[in-house]
């Protein structure tokens, strides 16, 4: 007989260590549980057996503690094997900073907005939850500010944690919610984009649609992606065609990485029926006045790639048959040019 276990996928606690009351905090006369183990183990705890996984903080530092003291790493050392002790199940991924100044909110920010990228890979989908009371009123602010604007994106909870004679309600802990309306928030939701380094891709996630409308287009726009046709996007102004143009290509294998920056698109309502077709297919040097050298059009460039023709509804009749007939075709002739 074989038998196999397979650990359950809980919530992720990610959080600073408290320097002066991790893994235990003194009262007066009486040794308590400090914030992180608190968090986990006391019974007025919420999250009390709902974490197999905990993410410490801490500063790689070699500064000298003071007498009596235990530096960082020797605290980050001892509150590990305490959680370990308490429960075998969960599992601790000591996360180190080599920051000088702990009150530094610009090198706090830069350290969490590389590992926030690093700690989604490796838990796809858990819900974190962010102990913000433990850390430098620094590190406390710039959790806020991440969660806030979206900059961790979910799911996700802040908390905050009471000392027992803090606690309403008998509490222990609970929730962080400011709800701010920002532009950072929305942008990641609303508007597809890549910044230049590849771990740090932003994805307008369907998986996150609270419209049903939203979710069967989307749904409907992933199929398209992966064929190799034009697709038209009906829509009145502003209502999202670009964002969805773009979405499209970003999840379709016909999109070459180094046009990210400026892939082919034409606002088509900028120019005259000439000027177009000069943009779309290109022309040859002497074609007309003024093409003093040959121009590839944008068909060339998004050969391999994506066109997004914006508004093509304001392109002369005359253009949309030579569009079309290029389309059915796969081949056009530039100006001046006399073979494909």
């Amino acid at each position: 007989m074989l038998i196999m276990s397979k650990k359950t996928e809980g919530r992720v606690l990610l959080s600073w260590i408290a320097k002066r009351n991790d893994p235990y905090q003194q009262v007066g006369e009486q040794r308590m549980l400090g914030p992180t183990l608190g968090l986990l183990f006391e019974e007025a705890s919420p999250y009390r057996g709902q974490i197999t996984d905990v993410v410490l903080l801490a500063r790689d530092r070699d500064e000298k503690p003071r007498p009596g003291e235990l530096s960082e790493r020797q605290i980050l050392d001892y509150l590990t094997r305490e959680i370990r002790e308490r429960d075998p199940r969960i599992t601790v991924h000591p996360r180190l900073w080599d920051g000088e100044d702990p009150t530094d909110y610009e090198a706090i920010h830069a350290f969490l907005k590389a590992e926030v990228p690093r700690l989604r890979e490796q838990f796809p989908g858990r819900e974190w939850v962010i102990h913000i009371s433990p850390g430098t009123p620094a590190m406390q602010t710039i959790w806020v500010l991440m969660v806030e604007t979206g900059q961790i994106p979910g799911p996700v909870t802040m908390v905050k944690s009471y000392r027992p004679w803090e606690r309403k309600e008998g509490k222990l802990a609970v929730p962080v919610r400011l709800n701010l309306e920002t532009l950072f928030r929305t942008l990641p939701a609303s508007r597809p984009a890549e910044v230049a380094d590849e771990g740090e891709e932003i994805f307008w996630n369907p998986a996150r649609f609270q419209s049903d409308r939203l979710k069967t287009l989307y749904a409907q726009a992933r199929r398209i992606s992966h064929l190799n046709v034009p697709v038209l996007i009906l829509g009145e102004r502003g209502t999202g065609k670009t964002t969805l143009a773009s979405w499209i290509r970003l999840n379709s294998p016909f999109r070459i990485k180094e046009l990210d920056d400026h892939w082919p698109s034409l606002a088509c309502g900028a120019y005259t029926a000439e000027t177009m077709r000069s943009e779309l297919l290109g022309h040859k040097k002497g074609a007309f006045t003024g093409a003093d050298r040959d121009k590839p059009g944008l068909f060339k460039q998004a050969d391999g790639d994506t066109l997004f023709l914006d508004e093509i509804g304001d392109i002369s009749p005359d253009l949309q048959r030579l569009l079309i007939r290029a389309i059915e075709e796969k081949r056009f002739y530039p100006l001046g040019a006399d073979r494909p």
